[in-house]
């Protein structure tokens, strides 16, 4: 929001920060206000001001969050503080972050001011968070931070800004008195700003904890006191101005001044709600009398007194519209009448009662985009009044903990489903609660790759929450959940430094069941990540523990840990005894035997493994085990293979390969089979044979990043040796993934193979006007033979080069010819300089739509136009709201995206349940949905990333319009490497939900192989926009180098 006539109050603030430095004495200023009259916003520009003119000065701006403990709002302001020491950090610190960078990276936060004041205050901060006694009694605890803060401080000087101190407890605000009575007698120059909603009128008259405070200071300290006035008229003219994007009557100032009482927050609020209702739509209809009678008429439900409404009316317990408000307010923004039914005692018809005496109040609207008798909150500032309300109450944490049962008895296994029945848990105070269902996450990810990544997000949370829990154990079973993501995630680094400090934990807890879980852990990890560690010493341990502890199935398990590695050391007696102590133990006997097997077949003794896998398969089939059928199956068909019968041997692997796809589904277990016949051809002397298996393992192991990509890899070289690099290129460029035998087990779902067309380009820049410089990425329909591309075309500007939209017609999809002027030139103020980017096209019911990426010379954003004969256009205007993406977007989560770009739309042509998807995004791809294709609602985090060392490593965005597919839904991306090469790739998102990945192409789709690709406007590019299917073939049309468009054909 802009800031708007607080020249006055900037001025005071600095007035007081040059007293504070001419008299080297700390100044105090209070800010007092109510919720959105601009407290943040201020104290972020001051900031922003005091960093530009007073480089020297150290600045950190901290808000406080609700019910704020464990002096968190000092502990963030100390971070910031940190944060900026190691920005401005000295030589020797730069070199120590750089070392530990590639020692440690976990710990290069802790290096550029280890030992330093601010450092021990930063720890003592952590350490005694929550500690209420040592800063109520004026312990050591104060002395030690007053004296570091001094320490600190120096001749520097320190302006802290410390926000929303009304949510402070008492003990944080407590310890912030001492220590700026200490400040104030050193003689430092220091700025504190403190700023809170008051809760009265008088200042030394309130309840709040820092209202206390405040008046304990003025008796000591003179207070310098802001109170930020409303906004005028003529300021909320020009707020319209901007949120109108041009100047608007009197009358529409003047009334939401008078609605919001001047808060430029609610005015805000009040404004856009007037825009998405389309009073802007029309600037002819801007007359006086239309203006007013809309404004008299027409009631935008705006939040007003809502807050003052709720404080009156949230604490008279027990009628049903405050229960029906509190239960709604615990299940979130949106709400099902459904749930409200199941989680409430009252009848059908008190309940709809409830529901129709809040709606006629506004608190609460409709919601059929969501389905029926489905609801959400009017405005956020409703749902926030609320849940302060109710959270320090009792029933808060029983509804949660409702809210969470309902939630586990439904068993509906989703990504959404965890993170919101682990918070649920959470705010109940249900941590054992909370741990189980966080462990069934990290379960649920092994089979769900594309989980693994939000799962560790929440895993990493948890981790965070419970590092501060007063109970220890907690903290040490999240970090064993942690570790085994991990190792599921193939981080073994990482994996077994978190299990580390979980063993670490567990000992010094003293808890025998934790100590050895975590050691087996750890042994796990390290054995995964490092196939040649052999401890016997320590898996034997870990047997002696579990027998201590009288855990005989965990016992039998260790022991079969301990046998693989004693075979793997050729110490078969001892391996042998361990698998029959196993058994002894109850172990099943078909693991003993597959086991055994596989490992004599691993260790070469292909003979001697025949036997045991026999019997192994023979009990699986008795326990009716298709798992274990399947590897008894497959290992002994190698075994055949290998000792003489090919001919048996392989037709038993291609049993199990077809178990594995059509059973079990699993992609790992079908590249391992490819991979183990593709190595036995090569052993064979057979290596004609051996590429299309391993070819299509290496290409699965890829999408799943798992580490047997380097032994494809490996295999795959081995073959180029055999056969030489000339007869390896004839192989790879013949094989042909349609007609393989091998590849009805390759879980074939992309698009193609593309071949470029030999007569690329089919369109290059022309004349020397708007589409002299370059011609590319298109957007492309088709009508029989026909094919239309709408493209960005560059040229020649003022000052920069501009883009515009043009088209070209063909009558064969190959020959075309681009039309005389564009289809789109810049001409709003978002499309200048820059110019109109980038456009995909798609036809929604009666009409199309076309995206583009509208570039103002600094920030790419996402904008839209309509038509309905492609012949004439009406610009929709940007897709997102810019303070929604704001919210949504994270610079620390992803600090490579360029702040507040939303570029490259791609619009499914098709419904999900009622709704309009679409994906976008630079850097990262993002989804968002839409009922009317006008306001678009993100979802908040990305559905697809960068992976690092792979061809998408530094950036993804869309490419066509997705479309549908057997399994789903198929998006292809384009992407960059850390060298910026484009290519193309392809990604496979769920039917019933766009934002779950499936599969991801683990090897370019197309990529820069001629010179127009790798010369031009931008080198090494290849950027697909266009796809189209015409009678049997795919037509992806692309843009080379930036320069020109090329086609590649696949048959479809």
């Amino acid at each position: 929001m802009t800031l708007l006539e607080r020249e006055a109050d900037l001025g005071a603030l600095e007035a007081a920060l040059r007293r504070a430095l001419d008299r080297r004495e700390l100044t105090l200023v209070v800010v007092r206000g109510e919720s959105g009259i601009g407290k943040t916003m201020l104290l972020r520009t001051f900031a922003d001001g005091v960093r530009g003119r007073h480089p020297e000065a150290r600045v950190a701006h901290a808000e406080a969050r609700e019910h704020d403990a464990g002096f968190g709002v000092l502990r963030v302001a100390v971070k910031k503080l940190r944060e900026d020491e190691m920005r401005r950090g000295r030589k020797a610190a730069r070199r120590a972050a750089a070392l530990m960078q590639r020692v440690a990276p976990a710990l290069l936060e802790l290096v550029p001011v280890a030992g330093t004041p601010l450092s021990k205050t930063a720890q003592a901060l952590i350490d005694n968070a929550g500690t209420e006694a040592a800063a109520r009694d004026g312990g050591p605890f104060e002395l030690t931070i007053g004296d570091q803060f001094i320490a600190y401080i120096g001749d520097r000087p320190l302006v802290l800004l410390l926000d929303d101190l009304h949510e402070a407890d008492q003990a944080t605000v407590d310890l912030l008195t001492q220590i700026t009575l200490d400040l104030s007698r050193a003689d430092l120059p220091v700025l504190l700003v403190t700023a809170f909603q008051p809760s009265s009128d008088d200042l030394f008259d309130g309840e709040l904890p820092i209202e206390k405070s405040l008046c304990r200071l003025g008796r000591h300290i003179d207070l310098v006191l802001l109170d930020p006035r409303p906004l005028s008229v003529a300021g909320l003219t020009a707020l319209a101005a901007d949120v109108f994007g041009r100047s608007v009557p009197l009358q529409v100032a003047a009334w939401a001044q008078r609605r919001t009482r001047g808060n430029p927050f609610q005015a805000e609020h009040s404004l856009r709600t007037m825009l998405e209702s389309g009073f802007a739509d029309t600037v002819e209809k801007w007359s006086p009398g239309w203006v007013r009678e809309y404004l008299e008429h027409v009631d935008l439900t705006l939040p007003g007194q809502i807050e003052a409404q709720l404080r009156l009316r949230l604490p008279r317990r027990g009628t049903p519209e405050h229960d029906l408000l509190s239960l709604a307010a615990v299940l979130g923004p949106e709400f099902y009448r459904a749930d409200l039914a199941e989680l409430s005692s009252w009848d059908g018809e008190r309940l709809d009662a409830a529901l129709a005496a809040l709606t006629a109040r506004r608190w609460i609207t409709p919601a059929p985009d969501l389905g029926q008798a489905a609801y959400r909150f009017a405005h956020e500032t409703i749902l926030t009044c609320v849940i302060t309300a109710l959270r320090p109450q009792r029933v808060y944490r029983e509804t949660h903990a409702l809210v969470a049962r309902r939630l586990d008895a439904s068993l509906a296994e989703t990504l959404d489903y965890f993170e919101t029945l682990s918070a649920h848990y959470r705010e109940a105070g249900l941590v054992d609660d909370q741990l189980r269902v966080v462990g069934m996450a990290c379960k649920a990810a092994y089979s769900r790759p594309s989980w693994q990544a939000p799962i560790l997000n929440l895993v990493n949370s948890v981790c965070d929450e419970l590092a501060r829990s007063e109970r220890a154990s907690y903290n040490c079973e999240a970090l064993l959940l942690k570790s085994g993501l991990l190792n599921q995630m193939q981080q073994f680094e990482t994996g077994h430094m978190t299990a580390v400090r979980a063993h670490e934990a567990a000992l010094a807890l003293g808890e025998p069941r934790l100590v050895t879980r975590a050691l087996a852990l750890r042994i796990g990890i390290e054995s995964a990540g490092n196939p040649d560690f052999t401890r016997l010493d320590l898996a034997r341990q870990v047997v002696d523990m579990w027998n201590s502890l009288g855990d005989r199935e965990a016992q039998a398990e260790a022991l079969y840990d301990l046998a693989v590695k004693c075979l793997r050391l050729g110490e078969w007696d001892a391996g042998l005894a361990a698998l029959a102590e196993a058994e002894e133990l109850g172990g099943p006997q078909a693991r003993i035997y597959q086991v055994c097997g596989e490992l004599l077949a691993d260790g070469g003794r292909w003979a001697e493994a025949i036997a045991p896998l026999e019997r192994a398969r023979a009990l699986f089939a008795e326990a009716n085990s298709a798992v274990g059928v399947c590897a008894a199956t497959g290992w002994h068909g190698l075994a055949l293979a290998r000792t003489g019968r090919a001919d048996d041997g392989l037709e038993e692997v291609r049993t199990a390969l077809a178990t594995e796809c059509e059973t079990l589904r699993s992609r790992e277990g079908a590249a391992k089979w490819l991979l183990f016949v593709g190595e036995y051809y090569l052993d064979a002397d057979e290596p004609a044979k051996a590429g299309a298996p391993l070819w299509l393992a290496h290409e699965l192991f890829g999408e799943l990043a798992h580490v047997a990509t380097a032994r494809t890899g490996a295999a795959i070289d081995r073959l180029r040796a055999a056969l030489g690099v000339e007869a390896y290129g004839a192989l790879r460029a013949g094989f042909d993934p349609r007609t393989n035998s091998w590849s009805c087990y390759g879980f074939l779902w992309q698009l193609g193979p593309f071949t470029k067309f030999p007569g690329n380009p089919v369109l290059s820049p022309s004349g020397d006007g708007w589409q002299s410089i370059a011609v590319l990425n298109p957007a492309a329909i088709a009508d029989g033979d026909r094919a239309t591309l709408f493209y960005r075309a560059v040229g020649p500007g003022r000052t920069a080069d501009v883009s515009s939209i043009g088209r070209a017609d063909s009558d064969d999809g190959i020959a075309f010819t681009p039309a005389a002027s564009p289809v789109l030139a810049p001409a709003e103020p978002y499309e200048q300089p820059g110019g109109c980017e980038d456009p995909r096209l798609v036809r929604v019911d009666d009409q199309w739509v076309l995206t583009y990426t509208a570039y103002d010379g600094r920030i790419a954003r996402l904008a839209a136009a309509t038509s309905p004969d492609l012949a004439t256009w009406r610009r929709s205007g940007p897709m997102l709201d810019e303070g929604a993406w704001d919210e949504y977007f994270r610079r620390s989560e992803f600090p490579e995206t360029p702040e507040g770009w939303s570029k490259s739309g791609a619009i499914l042509p098709w419904k999900i349940d009622g709704r309009w998807w679409m994906y976008f995004g630079d850097t990262h791809i993002w989804a968002a949905w839409s009922t009317d294709l006008r306001r678009w609602q993100v979802i908040r985090r990305p559905v697809l990333s960068p992976r690092p060392g792979s061809f998408d490593s530094r950036l993804v965005e869309p490419g066509p319009p997705p479309v549908a597919h057997p399994d789903g839904i198929l998006l292809i991306y384009n992407s960059a490497d850390r060298d910026l090469r484009y290519r193309v790739g392809q990604a496979l998102f769920a039917a019933d939900d766009p934002t779950r990945l499936l599969r991801r192409s683990a090897s370019p789709t197309l990529e820069p192989t001629v010179r127009e690709e790798f010369e031009g406007y931008v080198l090494n590019v290849v950027f697909a926009s266009g796809l189209v299917r015409r009678h049997d073939e795919w037509l992806l049309y692309y843009g080379m180098a930036d320069s020109r468009i090329g086609l590649a054909v696949a048959r479809a």
